[in-house]
């Protein structure tokens, strides 16, 4: 009986690490395409310094804003099963939901051709940033 008892606890033990490790795996890829956007907000960031702004313009609207929608798509098909997934991606999708919040900004800011808006929505993304950081180790850390 015990030996059963120590089976069964085993196989579940397995299932559950192959839950966590596939939601892992899936939240990875969320993560990357998230950086991808990260990367991109700074390259506008950039020609936003070098007084491009409509350049700016076009890389958050065609680059960072549709990939926080891929991402966003990304983590709403994963489904994750396990509690750690769950929880990462609670993480993630918060994550998700400020980027797009900060982008609508920063977009409105750039076509205000209003300096201290664009100075703002700047401003604004720096915690989201470092809340995406943070997420991102702790996915990347795994459970």
């Amino acid at each position: 009986m015990k030996r059963a008892l120590a089976a069964a606890i085993a196989v579940i033990a397995l299932a559950c690490d192959g839950a966590t490790e596939r939601d892992r795996a899936t939240l990875l890829r969320v993560v990357a395409t998230d950086q991808e956007v990260s990367r991109a907000l700074h390259r506008a960031d950039e020609l936003v310094a070098k007084g491009k702004v409509a350049e700016a313009s076009d890389v958050v609207a065609k680059d960072a804003r549709p990939k926080v929608e891929l991402a966003a798509a990304e983590l709403a098909a994963a489904e994750p099963t396990s509690s750690w997934g769950k929880a990462r991606a609670a993480d993630v999708r918060v994550v998700l939901k400020a980027r797009r919040e900060t982008i609508d900004g920063y977009v409105a800011a750039l076509a205000s051709d209003d300096v201290q808006k664009v100075i703002d929505a700047l401003e604004a993304q720096k915690p989201v940033e470092a809340r995406a950081m943070a997420v991102a180790a702790v996915v990347r850390a795994g459970p």
